[in-house]
């Protein structure tokens, strides 16, 4: 299976015997960010407390909305209100994390559609206000998933700020596992956005870090030890997908 299957299970795939992989069950139609999320986070409080180390170095703190409408302009009825309210709870408590780790920067957050994938329905803010201030070109993007399907909650995420380079570009890392292992370890760079904007978007290269020199390289650790990293947080991630497929039977 090679779709993400927000708007729900195609009529030619219902009741086929031959085995699908990844289950259809496990679409987007069916599935929420928050609940990954939640069920990954908790993984990395186990994984965290065998390290002795703060489970927030691998797992982002996050809140979720729902009964969001963006196209009401009542930004009462359409949950705008409650959502600037959560970016605020978000923010605040990122600051304490900032300050606990002696990070001095200001904390950001993302706003997701809770449900859909391809890069769709997904919003940088840094305070509050943006959200309450929110013009029509955002209300555009945030309501409308792929396949048509009206945005009805989101997830709001904690930022993190791309530090990894290729060439001197901002690359961020893409892990591909199949079986529950590492087959790929690729970086995604895109000119066109900054370190704290989602990569994901038109314009974007893809790079396989085993065919790149250490001279092209800015990482957060060397080369062998980051990929050893990034793995351990895939399979993480992709423990928290089993489990969440375990919840479908």
């Amino acid at each position: 299976m090679n779709n993400d299957l927000t708007d729900g299970i195609p009529n030619s795939l219902r009741d086929v015997k031959i085995p699908i992989i990844p289950s259809t069950k496990m679409g987007w139609f069916a599935r929420t960010k928050s609940n990954h999320f939640k069920i990954y986070n908790e993984l990395a409080i186990e994984l965290a407390a065998l390290l002795q180390i703060d489970p927030w170095l691998i797992s982002p703190m996050h809140y979720s909305c729902g009964n969001i409408d963006f196209k009401n302009p009542d930004k009462e009825l359409g949950g705008i209100k409650c959502l600037a309210k959560k970016v605020d709870l978000l923010l605040a408590d990122l600051r304490k994390k900032y300050d606990e780790h002696g990070i001095k920067e200001d904390p950001y957050c993302y706003i997701k559609a809770d449900n859909g994938t391809y890069g769709i329905a997904v919003w940088p803010v840094f305070s509050s206000q943006e959200v309450l201030e929110i013009n029509k070109k955002e209300r555009n993007k945030m309501n409308m998933l792929k396949g048509s399907v009206q945005t009805q909650s989101v997830m709001i995420q904690e930022g993190i700020k791309t530090i990894d380079r290729i060439d001197g570009k901002i690359a961020e890392p893409m892990i591909y596992m199949i079986g529950g292992e590492v087959v790929g370890n690729l970086f995604r760079v895109n000119e066109a956005r900054d370190e704290k904007i989602s990569l994901n978007a038109t314009g974007a290269s893809f790079f396989d870090l085993k065919d790149l020199e250490e001279n092209r390289l800015t990482l957060g650790l060397e080369k062998n030890k980051i990929s050893e990293v990034y793995s351990i947080i895939a399979r993480l991630a992709a423990l928290a997908s089993s489990i969440e497929n375990s919840q479908k039977i």
